[in-house]
């Protein structure tokens, strides 16, 4: 089952990919790993202002069928922010339930 997003979410995630590869061309020496978390449907406000059929719909487009937990989205940071991410820079961690992009 293939899931549409909207254009602008397609170029939203774009701009957001070019801009962290833009940070890492123009400032190795200043900011040498520049990395972003990408998040998928998350249980936030936002989601809770929503009805409870698309609030259901979102967490239908993960691989768990639920929304994922703002701690969840949270555990990438500490990973990107530690040694163990040296080698690792200009990317985009998609933390999404499995979610297509």
């Amino acid at each position: 089952m293939v899931h549409e997003r909207p254009p602008w979410l397609l170029n939203c995630t774009e701009y957001h990919r070019r801009l962290g590869h833009y940070f890492v061309l123009e400032t190795p020496r200043v900011l040498p790993c520049i990395n972003s978390v990408s998040p998928g449907p998350t249980d936030t406000r936002a989601l809770l202002a929503r009805t409870e059929a698309q609030r259901a719909k979102a967490a239908a487009r993960t691989l768990f069928n639920r929304l994922g937990q703002p701690h969840e989205l949270a555990a990438a940071c500490p990973f990107l922010l530690s040694p163990l991410s040296t080698f690792i820079t200009g990317s985009v961690m998609r933390v999404t339930g499995g979610s297509a992009p």
